[in-house]
């Protein structure tokens, strides 16, 4: 029916994006439940969710996000990572500029997703200063024949890289100052 398949789509995405224990999934049987378009949204989920680490997260709460200009924004965060998605369903989201606070300062891996196509976009090094980082989706455009359109929606992970630990310094040999 129509609609059906935006509706799935988005109710998977918020669920993981506002931390909950499952996903949903109607478990009715019928031809228009168990086709090859409705279950792609499985595997683009799945895509996803291959780099976050999920049974060693610790600490993980709702992250502080918001969308600039009018979407909704839902995330997720540990001290190691940030994991959302943000919408916008009267419009797109090739515009729009997210905020995610209660950061810890330093640098991280932007990697943005485009979910109905369940294919990362880019990786990008960012530097989040004063707790917080202001990003948008990557700039698209027309590649050969196909128009790179973000959508309605973007799920994005940014994760920590934490500071190199320096080697110790290894204190000079005394051979040769025998007495």
């Amino acid at each position: 029916m129509p609609g059906y398949l935006a509706q799935v789509h988005n109710a998977m995405w918020v669920t993981l994006a506002t931390g909950s224990c499952m996903m949903p999934f109607w478990w009715a049987h019928s031809r228009f439940i168990n086709d090859n378009v409705v279950n792609n949204q499985l595997t683009s989920l799945r895509r996803f969710t291959d780099r976050i680490p999920g049974g060693h997260l610790t600490d993980i709460k709702p992250a502080v996000i918001k969308c600039v200009k009018g979407g909704d924004a839902y995330a997720m965060q540990t001290n190691e990572m940030v994991f959302g998605w943000i919408v916008n369903s009267d419009g797109d989201v090739a515009n729009e500029k997210i905020t995610v606070s209660s950061l810890k300062n330093g640098k991280y891996k932007l990697s943005t997703f485009h979910t109905w196509r369940g294919m990362f976009l880019e990786d990008t090094e960012v530097t989040v200063t004063d707790g917080s980082i202001t990003f948008g989706p990557p700039y698209m455009r027309i590649t050969g024949s196909q128009a790179r359109y973000i959508g309605q929606d973007m799920a994005f992970i940014l994760t920590y890289i934490p500071e190199p630990v320096p080697l110790p310094v290894k204190a000079k040999s005394g051979k040769g100052n025998t007495k």
